[in-house]
């Protein structure tokens, strides 16, 4: 069974800000198909010294893009994404191919609720 054949509908949320009398509020920007697999909990380690704990791995086409404050949404959870692509070129590192896949890592926020 492929990767592909596991992904989901997640939603990309934006923060659109407030106008006058219209209180701001996070809306759906767009919607993508995606994996989303919780990881372990265990801390990510950099030079011996704690830095980031990577909540969950999205895997995605690389065709979608992303922008530095959206948030990720599926099933009620929201997420941040936690930097660059862990793999921007695709899964080999070459050329991307079709059925190609991008990761990246995710930490869990409450913006929003």
């Amino acid at each position: 069974m492929s990767l592909k054949s596991r992904y989901k509908t997640i939603k990309i949320l934006e923060y659109k800000e407030p106008y006058f009398a219209n209180p701001g509020e996070w809306v759906t920007k767009g919607i993508f198909k995606g994996l989303i697999q919780p990881s372990t909990g265990s801390k990510v380690y950099n030079n011996g010294k704690d830095t980031t704990n990577v909540d969950a791995l999205l895997f995605c086409d690389i065709s979608v893009v992303f922008e530095e404050k959206d948030i990720l949404e599926f099933k009620g959870v929201r997420y941040k994404i936690a930097g660059a692509p862990v793999k921007p070129d695709g899964i080999t590192g070459i050329t991307p191919k079709r059925g190609q896949h991008a990761e990246y890592n995710l930490v869990y926020t409450q913006e929003g609720l």
